[in-house]
C-alpha cells in the first residue's frame, strides 16, 4: 500500500491520488514543512508511477525540494521582504548578527546561482532561528513557498483595491504611518491594525479601503 505520510493519506489508486492532492491543498496549514515536503513528493511519484495528471501547482513547487535542478522562484525576493516586514518590529538578530543583513545575505545566495536547496537550508535555518515559522501561511510564505514557488500576485486582500500584504504591513512598521492611520481612522481602528493590519484592512468599508490606499500607500 501507497501512503503520501507514514501510513496516512493512502495513494494505492488514481482516485486516491486526486483525492489526496485536493486534501493537501484545502488543509496545508495542518502539516509542517517537512510533512509538507514529504506528502508532495510521494504523491507526485505516485501519480507519475500511475500516469495520473495532477493539477497542482502548490504540490508541485513542494516536491521541487526532490529535483536537485529545480528553478529559484522569481518571487524570491519579495518572500525575503516579507521577512524583513516581520523582522523589523523586534530588530531580531541571529546567532548574534542582525536578522536584516543575514536575510541580504541570503537573497545574494540566489544572486550568484547557487542550488535552489542551499538557498532553502539556509532559509529554514534562518526562520528556526528567528523563530519565524508561526507566521507560515499568515505573514510569510514558507522556506520551500518562498525559494520555489510563491506569487504574491495570487494574494485576496481586496475585491476593491489591488495591495498586498506585504503593503499592509510596512505602513504597520512605520511610527508616522501609523500615526496617521490613527488621525485618518481613529485609535480603535489604528490598534487593531497594528495587531493584524489585513484584516483590519479587510473589515474596512470599500470606500475607506480606497481611502486608505490613496492617503497610505
Amino acid at each position: 500500500m501507497h501512503y503520501c505520510i507514514r501510513e496516512r493519506y493512502p495513494i494505492e489508486t488514481a482516485e486516491h491520488v486526486k483525492l489526496a492532492a485536493a486534501y493537501f491543498v484545502k488543509f496545508l496549514e495542518r502539516f509542517d514543512v517537512q510533512d509538507r515536503i514529504t506528502f508532495a513528493t510521494n504523491l507526485e511519484k505516485r501519480a507519475n508511477d500511475l500516469n495520473v495528471v495532477i493539477d497542482n501547482q502548490i504540490a508541485s513547487n513542494y516536491a521541487k525540494v526532490a529535483n536537485l535542478k529545480a528553478n529559484i522562484s522569481d518571487f524570491f525576493k519579495k518572500g525575503i521582504e516579507f521577512r524583513k516586514v516581520a523582522c523589523h518590529p523586534m530588530k531580531t538578530t541571529v546567532v548574534g548578527v542582525d536578522a536584516i543583513k543575514m536575510l541580504d545575505k541570503i537573497a545574494s545566495l540566489a544572486t550568484d546561482n547557487f542550488p535552489g536547496l542551499v538557498v532553502l537550508h539556509a532559509l529554514l535555518e534562518f526562520d528556526k532561528l528567528a523563530n519565524l515559522q508561526s507566521g507560515y501561511d499568515k505573514e510569510i510564505p514558507d522556506p520551500v513557498l518562498t525559494v520555489f514557488g510563491f506569487d504574491p500576485s495570487e494574494e485576496r486582500i481586496s475585491e476593491h483595491v489591488k495591495v498586498s500584504s506585504l503593503d499592509l504591513r510596512k505602513v504597520a512598521c512605520k511610527k508616522v504611518k501609523m500615526e496617521k492611520v490613527a488621525s485618518i481612522f481613529g485609535e480603535k481602528f489604528s490598534k487593531s491594525y497594528s495587531d493584524n493590519p489585513v484584516k483590519a484592512f479587510q473589515e474596512l468599508k470599500p470606500i475607506d479601503q480606497v481611502l486608505f490606499k490613496g492617503k497610505l500607500l
